[in-house]
């Protein structure tokens, strides 16, 4: 069974989150998202990986930058609410994509409102 202590797994990859204001940070998370959903599409494309674990790991990246970027988060509490919805479907979800893309979420985000009292 996962647990939240998986996390600390994906903690150990995921680098500095980059920009001064939780808005910057959570722009940067955006981007990549972007990058990733762009990097799957091209291994589509190329058909070098056409499992469905790679369609889904893309999928998951684009609702979730999406939600961001729809939700313009400042940081604080709307966004922990956010983090605790997605560590919620990260304990619960069956697919293996969604596990790993949340993982890396979750803890990105979680970087990125470290600090949001300071930018306020």
């Amino acid at each position: 069974m996962r647990t939240l202590e998986s996390l600390k797994l994906y903690s150990k990859k995921v680098g500095r989150i980059r920009g001064e204001t939780v808005k910057e940070r959570i722009q940067f998370i955006i981007s990549r998202c972007e990058n990733v959903e762009e990097a799957c599409r091209l291994a589509r494309q190329e058909r070098r990986d056409l499992t469905n674990y790679r369609l889904e790991y893309s999928n998951k990246h684009k609702l979730i930058r999406e939600q961001l970027s729809r939700m313009q988060f400042s940081g604080g509490t709307d966004l922990d609410i956010y983090i605790d919805n997605l560590k919620q479907e990260f304990l619960t979800t069956d697919v293996a994509a969604h596990v790993d893309t949340l993982g890396y979420l979750i803890v990105e985000l979680s970087k990125a409102n470290r600090s949001w009292w300071a930018d306020e």
